[in-house]
């Protein structure tokens, strides 16, 4: 959650989130999520059924094209935990991710940018920023333009 929207609730603390969508929970990639919640750091990780009904719209009829996906897993640290330490605690996830979701990421940058929008959707997503928000209100997708 960037720090702009954080509101004065007792205890909030600025975390580091990022995510990745699975296709399905194999042994390989429960393996790795074990790794990845036995580490050092600490994180917080939480592993959510998705699909269903998602599936039946075509990956290309809007920004979310990851619909096969059937496994959600977020992943966040707490202070003093930062998200340098981020890439470090989810290394073992990756190969087994096809995507990611934008909502679940505190930190975006053009790689969790390409995670979540690749190829053609990412293309698309960038024309309509650019389009409907020539002045960067919404900077969080309209920043990260060809630039």
């Amino acid at each position: 959650m960037p720090a702009g929207h954080m509101h004065a609730n007792v205890g909030q603390q600025p975390t580091a989130t990022t995510n990745a969508l699975l296709a399905a929970l194999t042994a390989d990639s429960a393996r790795a999520l074990v790794d990845l919640a036995r580490h050092p750091s600490g994180p917080f990780v939480q592993v959510s059924g998705i699909g269903g009904a998602a599936a039946d719209i075509a990956p290309d009829a809007t920004a979310y094209p990851h619909r096969d996906a059937q496994v959600l897993v977020t992943v966040t640290l707490f202070p003093p935990r930062s998200v340098h330490e981020l890439a470090a605690v989810t290394a073992a996830l990756w190969p087994y991710a096809i995507g990611s979701y934008p909502n679940f990421e505190s930190h975006p940058s053009e790689a969790t940018f390409a995670r979540a929008f690749p190829d053609v959707t990412g293309a698309r997503v960038r024309e309509m920023a650019l389009r409907y928000d020539p002045d960067g209100v919404l900077q969080r997708v309209a920043h990260q333009t060809a630039s």
